[in-house]
Parts: structure tokens; C-alpha cells; sequence
């Protein structure tokens, strides 16, 4: 294989032009580098705020159930609670109405009542009547003992 032709190219071409061609190259492929770097950076941290997107999509997801079951939690505790103050106030209602009986008929059955009797009598039949609507058989006897005399401690 000859060479000569290769060299004689090679001869026709000046050294500044080897230098500019050499800069050109060089340039390009610094370019080239520059820009693959960018582009990596850019990729890396497009790729790290995908992630840290998806771990705070995760944490949102695990609060949103924590807060479900926070509210069915507290659902829960507010209807035992309203069950719990019926069963309360029912009890009141019955505890109210047997000491309103029981003292009525001590007084019917003493055929008077005192003074200070007559009052808490009054007193919790008013709270009967507004708070829990009693009406019937409580009211009768309330009536008969408004009835009876009425007698002061010595």
C-alpha cells in the first residue's frame, strides 16, 4: 500500500489549519460532553424530585388514613357517648320519678306535708315537667299533696 498520497494531502495542508480544525473538533466535542452533562444533571434531578414526589404522595396517603381512622375513631366515641347520655338520662328520669313518688306519697300517706318537703317536691317536679315531659301519675299525686296541709318544723 503506497502512502504517498496520503502524505502529499496532508502536505497541502497548513499547520493553522490542522490547529483550527483540531480547536473545531475539540470545541464540538466539548460541547457535545457539556451538554451530555447537563442533560444528566438535569435528568438526576428530575428523577430526585419524581422521588421525593412520590415519598410525600406516600406520607399523604399514610395521613389521609390516619386521619380515616382518627374520624371513625372519634365517630365512634361521640355515638357510644349519645348512647351513653340517653341511658344516663333515662336513668335520671326514673331516679327523679321514684323520689318524686316515693315523697308524695310519704306526705299522702302522713296526710300533710311540710313546708321545706313541699318545696324540694316542687322543685324536682318542675325539672320532671320541663327537662324530661313527665306527665301521667307524677302529676296526680304532685297535686294531691299541694292538697295536703301544709306544716312548718318546730
Amino acid at each position: 500500500m503506497d502512502t504517498t498520497p496520503v502524505w502529499d494531502l496532508l502536505s497541502g495542508i497548513s499547520v493553522g489549519d490542522i490547529v483550527a480544525w483540531i480547536m473545531v473538533i475539540g470545541a464540538i466535542v466539548g460541547t457535545i460532553v457539556a451538554t451530555t452533562i447537563k442533560l444528566y444533571k438535569a435528568f438526576d434531578k428530575y428523577r430526585s424530585l419524581k422521588e421525593k414526589n412520590e415519598q410525600q404522595e406516600k406520607v399523604i396517603e399514610e395521613h389521609d388514613k390516619i386521619l380515616k381512622e382518627f374520624h371513625e375513631t372519634l365517630q365512634s366515641i361521640k355515638n357510644e357517648l349519645l348512647d351513653l347520655r340517653k341511658e344516663v338520662s333515662d336513668v335520671n328520669l326514673k331516679q327523679m320519678r321514684h323520689a318524686i313518688i316515693r315523697d308524695c306519697e310519704d306526705a299522702i300517706e302522713k296526710q300533710f306535708v311540710y313546708a321545706e318537703e313541699l318545696a324540694s317536691i316542687e322543685e324536682m317536679y318542675e325539672l320532671y315537667v320541663e327537662v324530661y315531659h313527665g306527665n301521667g301519675y307524677v302529676t296526680s299525686l304532685v297535686v294531691k299533696v299541694r292538697n295536703l296541709p301544709i306544716r312548718v318544723h318546730d
